[in-house]
């Protein structure tokens, strides 16, 4: 255990948000809870190695359970529920790539691609300054676009294709009023009693709907093995064992509303020819990457 790394990870964390009143009641506590299981429980992560499995084309929607991807799902193919590393999209990352994949390009939204932007023959950040100022995240049709121009410039790599939804802010038929504050985290919102969470589920589901539809359109154009999965899921008020604490959000311990994923198989024939490269190239503005993490809530 490397005591100076986690001391870090406290200090950071603390500047981040000691300030704030939600900080406090929800994060913190989360985040105490996380550190008890990995740290001293030393909890066994049996979660799949994406990089391992079989695919051409990974489609990931960030923090997408695997409860609600299977109510509202309407695309074809094999649906498996499976384990992911992560409990949230850091811990993803992290636990799926640790070396050099010259056989793939990573298409992201999530802003967290910067921090494994040198594993891949081509990383591509998708950051639209003024959907991120207008809705306070990427539009799923912008991605669209990324990854269908990807598709269309790298036909002999494995494509990973990361969208934001269904994660917050919900910009499907079903929205959440935000009291003026772009970056407020629904989920706190739902803690704190200000709004149900029937509707919280409903704007969720609302969130997934609109990026399904997105995907679905995505999938007509690609070649070969097609996998829809996720990051991670989300917590609507769970208990963790242990701690009178329940989670909000996707800020705590491997709990199974966090972990378990889907994995929607689509099979195509003919299947890519993979070759491999040494481009290692990134596509990514740092300026547009903070500006979304502040939108989010993460600085």
């Amino acid at each position: 255990m490397n005591i100076s790394y986690i001391l870090k990870k406290i200090i950071r964390e603390i500047k981040k948000g000691w300030c704030y009143e939600d900080w406090w009641r929800f994060r913190l506590p989360s985040l105490f809870a996380r550190a008890i299981y990995h740290y001293l429980i030393r909890e066994k992560n049996n979660g799949i190695y994406v990089m391992k499995e079989d695919w051409d084309n990974l489609i990931i929607l960030d923090a997408c359970r695997y409860d609600v991807f299977a109510e509202n799902n309407w695309i074809k193919g094999n649906l498996k529920k499976v384990i992911s590393r992560g409990a949230h999209t850091r811990m993803f990352l992290r636990e799926n790539f640790n070396s050099y994949y010259p056989d793939t390009v990573y298409v992201s939204a999530n802003p967290f691609i910067w921090e494994c932007r040198k594993f891949f023959y081509k990383s591509i950040y998708v950051g639209s300054i003024d959907e991120i100022r207008t809705y306070g995240t990427v539009l799923p049709e912008t991605m669209l676009k990324y990854a269908l121009k990807a598709n269309k410039d790298y036909p002999d790599k494995r494509l990973i294709i990361h969208f934001v939804q269904p994660h917050y802010p919900f910009i499907g038929e079903v929205h959440i009023n935000k009291t003026g504050k772009q970056n407020i985290n629904p989920f706190y919102l739902l803690a704190k009693g200000k709004i149900e969470e029937s509707t919280l589920r409903r704007a969720y589901q609302s969130n997934l709907k609109r990026v399904l539809f997105v995907v679905e359109k995505l999938i007509n154009e690609l070649q070969g093995k097609t996998i829809i999965t996720s990051d991670h899921g989300e917590s609507f008020g769970s208990k963790v064992k242990i701690f009178p604490i329940r989670i909000y959000g996707h800020s705590g311990p491997r709990i199974k509303d966090l972990v378990e994923i889907p994995w929607l198989i689509i099979e195509r024939c003919p299947r890519k020819k993979i070759t491999m490269g040494e481009e290692k190239g990134s596509v990514m503005d740092e300026d547009k990457i903070r500006t979304h993490l502040q939108t989010l809530g993460y600085i």
